[in-house]
């Protein structure tokens, strides 16, 4: 029988399930509102009761809500036969906050971004909310929560209400909504023009005195014809956000543009375009068109997610990026480099790898083991061959060759533009103890390449010339890193690569293929990509567009928290920190961080009261720390061994290393001291604990990337991490020594990473795609009980962008706990996707800037 709010059945003290009602909030679009408290979990909530038993349309209401999670959406919980368990925003309404007038600009450009962004949400999943207004949305302390998806609709549910039938509210509602014409995602558009109109002036429907880029925005989200507004809710986030950094600017620093949108504009003088023509108000940048300028870019201010480094096309005119938000697959976008606006290529979706072809006509890129192409400009995309294995570093020459590298430890290999089977190009040189060819570029002509010899001894680490038709390489000059090769005219060039921590440049004659001249350095303190070895540099052919990912900056806090979401104070200062774990006796902890001295990463180890000291020295990088069992020892992989790591005591730096030990990308190590389980790029493997030791395979996926091995305590299970399915998904399977049971569970939904098991093994703690952590009870999967995960919190809401989970990231354990009761966070201190940009850098020591 369906509940009636109206008797005192649910007066204060009434207990509706598990819920135990507290008092009466007010109505809703569905039925009166209640607050409640979760007696099993202790925490509070909001329950809308409906007055009647669900339809069929409230279901498909509360599935609609249920597949969001956003921090600017209201969180659905449960669901009831009658009832939806959220979650209780405590704060005022925006309809309630308007009614003592209009908002500040710097408040109204804020909160119409959260607005946008939960928006960008909910219609990356094909849900429109429809009825948009200033009462569903609340002002919380952590910001704006859009509430109410009472009338949220899938856009491809045709069924959900009659045909025709016009909801929403009528002072908001589009021009669609009144003719019955249906709505989609462009309806909640008009809404937010219009809540952006009434922010700003206080008054409903007053935007006509709306001007400048503020009155821009407004009036294309209010266009009569859905197909003239903005065609996304995220656009309007970034034009939001762009504005409200510009604002904040002092006029003083404004010839710097440090943002996405001023670099743009710089970008555009260069190469002829006219910002200030396409954005009124934009003023000109003074800098003449040959000057040569530094700038940094944040294209994760567009895109909303993280980016890799952004490749220019060889004809300097686009920048091609993968980018992954929380909300979305990775996807390709595209920025012409005369604009303020990147867009993504449809067709792109789960995309990895961009590279260009030498005419700049097509990018290339992978996606489920086929090598595609598509205009950078959009349109159908085109399949150019299937690989087995990895596909790394490619480079397209002019003849229509493909050169890439399968995997992190392999030579080079070719395949053709129009197909055919790949065939290896280079072969290691184990004498000079090679363990990999990388950063291979195609030269001008097509038929020469560069590529850098990567050696177990660093000191040995060099740069050759290969050809196509020879077959043979030569040995062009020491070096610590990989090149990017520029061109200056015929056989003539410069090569860049880092030294010392700098970008700096050398002559490349290619008539007498040698190396002329001193280097001179272009940019300082650029620090060293994440491999130790990468310059994080891609460049125009003719280098007068060149942009560096500036890892300097990517500085992170390790953050401890509560199981409540408490911050309770840092560990240590921030750096450069990564795979940070605590030692199984709970006293300590590792993480891999940059050596002052080379840029290349070791390990540290922290005592509880974050002081620091440096575990290993050796030249090449150390990274990926995994304690044994008593925590007196750690296992790492180094870059001076191709085939397995090493372990060393973890009280002191001058122990001396126990080399031999299995596996590169070790993971974790079994409580009961008997095996060691890790990835690579050939999936999931497994071991004994000692010196020489064989890995096994691992039959965890099928197909994809497998990583984030990891063995509860208690032996029992095997939690990983696996896109065989698509999104990247935690999962488990029962442990048998070698081997696992045939049947996985999945145990995240909507994407998933950093499995990590609380002490006893009861527990495992994984992280959500957009950075949320939960907790999955594991005491019931004996009896074939599968719980839904419970949510717990979502971390350094304080940072400039939280932590976040990223596929493909060498950076992996973005946290970790012991008792699960207390969690140590990696909490990035400056975003990610922030690089600088050298536009018409100089030739020659005498014109730098």
């Amino acid at each position: 029988m369906a509940h009636d709010p109206a008797v005192p059945g649910l007066a204060p003290g009434t207990v509706l399930g598990p819920y135990k009602i507290e008092g009466r909030l007010g109505s809703g679009g569905m039925g009166e509102v209640f607050r409640a408290v979760d007696t099993r979990l202790g925490r509070a909530v909001a329950i809308k009761v409906s007055n009647e038993q669900f339809s069929e349309r409230s279901e498909r209401e509360a599935r609609a809500i249920s597949a969001l999670n956003h921090p600017h959406i209201c969180i659905l919980y449960d669901v009831g036969p009658n009832y939806l368990v959220m979650e209780l925003v405590e704060g005022e309404s925006l309809a309630a906050r308007l009614e003592r007038g209009k908002l500040s600009l710097s408040d109204t450009l804020e909160y119409g971004g959260q607005i946008a962004g939960a928006l960008a949400a909910a219609h990356s999943k094909g849900i429109a909310h429809r009825d948009l207004k200033p009462q569903n949305i609340m002002i919380a302390k952590s910001g704006i929560k859009v509430l109410d998806f009472g009338l949220a609709k899938s856009v491809g549910d045709q069924t959900l209400t009659a045909s025709h039938a016009v909801m929403g509210t009528p002072a908001y509602m589009a021009p669609e909504q009144w003719t019955g014409r249906g709505a989609d995602h462009r309806t909640d558009i008009y809404a937010l023009g219009l809540i952006l109109g009434e922010m700003a002036t206080g008054t409903r429907g007053s935007t006509d005195a709306l001007t400048g880029q503020f009155g821009y925005i407004v009036h294309r989200c209010l266009a009569e014809d859905a197909e003239e507004r903005w065609q996304s809710a995220a656009d309007i986030g970034a034009q939001l956000e762009w504005l409200q950094r510009s604002t904040s600017v002092p006029s003083t620093q404004q010839r710097r543009v440090p943002y996405a949108w001023g670099a743009a504009a710089i970008l555009a003088v260069a190469i002829g375009a006219v910002v200030a023509n396409r954005f009124p108000g934009a003023s000109r940048p003074s800098l003449p068109p040959s000057a040569p300028a530094r700038f940094d870019l944040s294209l994760d201010y567009e895109s909303g997610g993280f980016v890799i480094l952004p490749e220019p096309s060889p004809d300097g005119r686009f920048l091609v990026y993968m980018s992954q938000s929380p909300e979305q697959k990775p996807v390709l976008r595209v920025r012409a480099l005369g604009d303020a606006e990147s867009r993504s290529l449809p067709g792109t979706e789960d995309a990895r790898t961009p590279f260009w072809s030498a005419d700049s006509q097509w990018i290339g890129f992978v996606v489920d083991g086929k090598i595609k192409k598509i205009a950078p400009t959009g349109g159908a995309v085109q399949t150019i061959a299937t690989v087995t294995g990895g596909f790394q570093q490619p480079t397209w020459g002019s003849r229509g060759d493909i050169l890439f590298r399968s995997s992190n430890r392999e030579p080079l290999s070719l395949i053709s533009e129009s197909g055919g089977t790949p065939q290896l190009v280079t072969q290691l040189d184990t004498s000079r103890t090679e363990n990999s060819h990388r950063g291979q570029q195609f030269l001008p002509d097509g038929r020469r390449f560069l590529f850098t010899a990567r050696c177990a001894d660093r000191a040995m680490n060099a740069l050759y010339l290969g050809s196509l038709d020879t077959k043979t390489t030569k040995r062009l000059m020491p070096i610590d890193s990989e090149a990017h090769y520029v061109s200056q005219g015929a056989n003539q060039g410069l090569l860049l690569y880092q030294r010392d921590g700098a970008l700096v440049a050398r002559r490349l004659d290619l008539g007498r293929e040698e190396v002329q001249g001193e280097p001179f350095a272009v940019l300082n303190r650029i620090g060293y990509g994440p491999s130790g070895l990468g310059v994080s540099l891609a460049a125009s052919a003719d280098g007068r567009v060149a942009v560096i990912k500036n890892v300097n900056r990517e500085l992170a806090n390790l953050v401890w928290y509560s199981r409540s979401g408490e911050r309770q104070g840092n560990l240590g200062e921030p750096g450069e920190w990564a795979q940070v774990r605590i030692s199984p006796d709970g006293t300590k902890v590792a993480a891999s961080g940059p050596d002052r001295q080379t840029g290349n990463r070791d390990v540290f180890v922290f005592d509880l009261r974050g002081i620091p000291f440096q575990l290993t020295t050796n030249g090449a990088n150390d990274w990926y720390p995994v304690w044994s069992p008593d925590s007196k020892r750690i296992l790492f992989t180094s870059d001076r061994n191709a085939a397995g790591g090493f372990i060393k005591l973890a009280a002191s730096a001058s122990a001396s290393e126990e080399p031999g030990f299995p596996g590169a990308g070790p993971e974790d190590w079994s409580q009961d001291n008997r095996w060691i389980v890790g990835s690579n790029s050939r999936g999931a493997w497994i071991s004994e604990a000692k010196p020489g030791a064989k890995t096994t395979a691992l039959p965890l996926a099928a197909r994809g990337a497998t990583d984030g091995v990891t063995l509860s305590p208690n032996g029992r299970w095997i939690a990983y991490v696996s896109n065989e399915s698509g999104p990247s998904e935690v999962y488990v399977r029962g442990f048998q020594g070698p081997g696992v049971s045939p049947d996985a569970i999945q145990v995240s939904r909507g994407g998933g990473d950093f499995p990590v098991w609380n002490a006893t093994g009861g527990e495992l703690l994984f992280a959500s795609a957009d950075s949320t952590l939960w907790s999955f009870n594991t005491a019931g999967l004996d009896r074939g009980e599968v719980p839904e995960p419970v949510r717990l919190f979502r971390p350094c809401e304080s940072s400039s962008l939280p932590f976040s989970p990223t596929r493909g990231s060498t950076f992996m354990r973005a946290y970790d706990t012991r008792d699960g009761k207390r969690f140590l966070i990696t909490c990035t201190v400056e975003p990610p996707g922030r690089f600088s940009v050298l536009l018409n850098w100089p030739f020659s020591p005498k014109e730098q800037p």
